[in-house]
């Protein structure tokens, strides 16, 4: 399996508009690997996407994805649903011309995990563009109630829910050459996340780095000690506390947030120094960045 990480970013991607500071002008220079796009993955081998973010539509083009079976939405927040027009694109409204109109295909299945389902109705007017899109006939929309799982083709996905009662994980798990996959994926929201006690082994887990009270490099204050943020949201040291001694052959971060202040290069440095730390008692770590493929 292929997982491609189509966007690494947070709330607000790298280069940020209208941000001047070093990182957002090296990455508008360099391109990827050193943009983090809003975040979104998808798996290649059965062509599903997680979460659209506003820039999903050069996510997809600079992946060269021409067709989605199937998305899971991780939670209701802009950053990762404001692109949920993206299924629009794949009506053409009746026009002849095949050169500028893609044919209407078989509908994108849009998978909610009832939590997910719920807040749809609830903010911004999700539930209601759902519903329009099923009209136009290129997505069919499906609440997962929790506890139940979706096949697709030979890949079963099985919703988990998080601390957070609106936000939701996916389990994916499939058979390769008779070996049990498992690759468990948290786009956002790890605030109070441990692993459960029932977990199991996992080839990758993909989840957030968390917010950077400090520079895990330097050590300097990035965020002040009394700021809000920091009873509403998983910190890095809390979340490398939460994966001390997982199973797992690899951790990859995602949902790197332009406010950090990091680079791709400081990502690098900082990976090298956790995964030359045996006292951490860490799987192997990496950092995302815009087109990662993790080969599973």
């Amino acid at each position: 399996m292929r997982i491609e990480v189509l966007g690494a970013g947070g709330a607000w991607g790298v280069p940020r508009p209208f941000c001047p500071c070093p990182v957002c002008e090296e990455a508008r220079l360099k391109g990827a690997p050193y943009t983090r796009l809003g975040p979104s993955l998808f798996l290649h081998e059965i062509k599903t996407l997680i979460d659209t973010p506003e820039e999903i539509g050069i996510q997809l083009n600079r992946a060269r994805i021409t067709r989605v079976d199937a998305v899971f939405y991780s939670h209701w927040h802009p950053d990762h649903t404001a692109g949920i027009r993206v299924w629009e694109a794949n009506y053409n409204q009746g026009m002849k011309n095949p050169l500028h109109f893609p044919p209407k295909t078989i509908p994108t299945q849009v998978y909610l995990p009832e939590n997910v389902a719920r807040t749809f109705g609830e903010f911004h007017a999700l539930r209601d563009k759902c519903e329009y899109q099923q009209k136009l006939g290129v997505t069919e929309v499906h609440t997962i109630p929790m506890g139940e799982s979706v096949k697709l083709q030979q890949v079963k996905v099985t919703p988990m829910q998080l601390v957070e009662d609106y936000a939701a994980g996916f389990l994916f798990e499939w058979f390769d050459s008779g070996i049990l996959k498992r690759v468990l994926i948290l786009m956002d929201e790890v605030f109070a996340w441990t692993p459960p006690p029932d977990l199991g082994p996992l080839d990758a887990l993909f989840m957030p780095a968390g917010a950077f009270e400090l520079n895990p490099l330097s050590g300097e204050r990035k965020i002040v000690a009394d700021h809000p943020i920091l009873t509403r949201e998983a910190t890095f040291p809390q979340i490398l506390q939460a994966l001390r001694g997982l199973d797992a052959k690899q951790v990859i971060f995602i949902h790197l947030n332009e406010i950090d202040g990091l680079t791709f290069d400081d990502y690098l440095e900082l990976a090298r120094r956790l995964n030359a730390d045996p006292a951490l008692e860490l799987p192997p770590v990496r950092f995302a960045y815009d087109t990662l493929i993790v080969e599973i």
